[in-house]
C-alpha cells in the first residue's frame, strides 16, 4: 500500500486519474479573451498610450512605428 500512495503523491496524472477526473478543464475566460485579443492585434499593444501621433497605428514592440520607415 505504501508504493500506491507514493505514486499518488508524485503523479498529478495518476492522481487525477485515481479521483475520477476525465479529460482537460478548459482554460479561464481571461485566457482565451487574450489569446483572441492577441491574434486579432498581432500581440501590438493597441493601448492610446502606445499609438503613433501622425499616423495613428500601434507602434511595435521596440517601439519603432510604420510610418517612420
Amino acid at each position: 500500500m505504501g508504493n500506491y500512495h507514493a505514486l499518488l503523491a508524485k503523479s498529478p496524472a495518476f492522481y487525477a486519474e485515481q479521483a475520477g477526473y476525465e479529460g482537460h478543464r478548459p482554460p479561464p475566460q481571461w485566457v482565451l479573451d487574450r489569446i483572441a485579443d492577441e491574434s486579432i492585434t498581432g500581440k501590438y499593444d493597441t493601448s492610446a498610450s502606445n499609438i503613433c501621433g501622425s499616423c495613428f497605428q500601434a507602434r511595435s514592440v521596440n517601439g519603432t512605428c510604420p510610418c517612420d520607415d
